[in-house]
């Protein structure tokens, strides 16, 4: 039997091997589901696996059991008997059953905690995460229409104040948008960090602290000098305590740089979404973490044909947002690197990327904020050899419980 499966692409993908890698395309036994039908992943009888362990159990809303797989190609290597997967939807809950000796490794760790977390655990793992956060500029309202004012905001904004004093949890400062963890074709860094672990002053950015004279000097271009005349805008935000402590400090400091009114509103989660999808927002923070590393997986959020781009940042329409009648000239520039680069390999596809960030970064409809940190525990008086993979993602075949 031939076990080669082949995979024609369209576009030239240097990046496929991480892409297939990410376990959204782990194979799954098509005869099984289509026969099972909807709910197959729940039942023991039907999720048929190929990895170290398999379902034996799943209790909807309280925890999955999982058994070492003796039909594994490595099981002779696989020290662990079983894992227990315990769903908690409150951070923490969670972190308590942690401190309690009751869970043994976690990475959705209670916000308000994390500073305390990161200085005083031994077992704490503090690491980049993929992507980058940022404020999203509704470009097509008012006053945000104006380029000097989505300047003058991104000016004035200390990201380094956000890092250390707001989020105190491993984050970096952001100056342009493509993250330090996006690699180029020969696998180095899109962007080069300086000896402080910080990126360099980029398009205008400081991240070691806000540009405010630049930023003052943007807003009197745009015709509200010290502010005057500058009307109350709204800053949207995902009702988290991390968002809200992160838009509370952007409001104080566009107030004091820049002399202007920062109004907040917090929406659930859900309908935050729908929010941005549909443009009803003048300001809102955005992230996202891409796995591959490839900057394609990030910066694709503001192509003209992307549901993503929730800046409205377009220069020609965009079947999936009929609500978007404003174009932008400033994304022509930026789509026309994104589909070269995504039709080039080598040093081409890379200094494409460039471009397009170039493009994205002059016309301002998203300011980088910083890049995330990846934070979770890991109980190493409990279990060991629990590996971690570039996407941040936890694997235990090699794992085992210390005697």
């Amino acid at each position: 039997m031939n076990y080669t499966f082949e995979v024609v692409l369209k576009n030239a993908t240097p990046f496929f091997p991480q892409l297939v890698a990410n376990d959204v395309y782990l194979p799954i036994k098509q005869e099984v589901v289509e026969k099972a039908g909807e709910g197959w992943e729940k039942k023991p009888e039907t999720a048929v696996s190929n990895g170290p362990f398999f379902l034996e159990e799943y209790q909807v809303g309280s925890h999955m059991l999982f058994k070492k797989n003796p039909h594994y190609y490595a099981a002779d290597e696989v020290k662990l008997p079983g894992i227990k997967a315990v769903i908690i939807a409150d951070d923490n809950t969670a972190y308590q059953a942690y401190q309690a000796g009751e869970v043994d490794v976690m990475d959705h760790l209670p916000a308000e905690q994390i500073p305390q977390i990161v200085a005083e655990d031994p077992y704490v793992i503090v690491g980049a995460d993929t992507g980058a956060q940022f404020l999203n500029f509704n470009v097509d309202k008012a006053p945000f229409d104006n380029l000097h004012v989505r300047k003058a905001v991104a000016m004035a904004i200390d990201r380094k104040q956000i890092t250390e004093q707001v989020l105190k949890d491993g984050s970096v400062p952001a100056s342009g948008f493509i993250a330090p963890t996006c690699q180029k074709t020969d696998g180095s860094s899109f962007r080069v960090m300086e000896e402080d672990g910080y990126p360099a002053e980029e398009y205008g950015i400081n991240p070691r602290q806000a540009n405010v004279e630049a930023a003052q000097k943007e807003l009197a271009e745009a015709g509200y000098p010290n502010g005057e005349g500058f009307p109350e805008v709204e800053l949207a935000y995902s009702n988290s305590e991390k968002n809200k402590r992160l838009c509370e400090a952007i409001q104080q400091m566009l107030e004091t740089n820049l002399n202007i009114k920062v109004k907040l509103r917090a929406e659930e989660s859900s309908v935050f979404q729908s929010t941005k999808s549909k443009g009803d927002y003048q300001m809102a923070p955005g992230g996202w973490t891409n796995n591959p590393y490839d900057a394609s997986g990030l910066i694709k959020l503001f192509h003209s044909q992307n549901g993503n781009n929730t800046c409205q940042w377009r220069w020609k329409e965009y079947r999936g947002a009929s609500h978007d009648t404003t174009l932008n000239p400033g994304n022509k520039a930026f789509d026309e690197a994104f589909d070269k680069a995504t039709a080039s390999l080598g040093e081409e596809r890379d200094n494409a990327w460039v471009e397009a960030e170039k493009a994205l970064m002059e016309d301002v409809p998203v300011t980088a904020l910083y890049y995330p940190s990846f934070v979770a525990l890991v109980n190493e008086d409990n279990v060991e050899n629990v590996e971690r993979t570039l996407g941040n993602s936890f694997m235990f075949s090699h794992a085992e419980i210390v005697e």
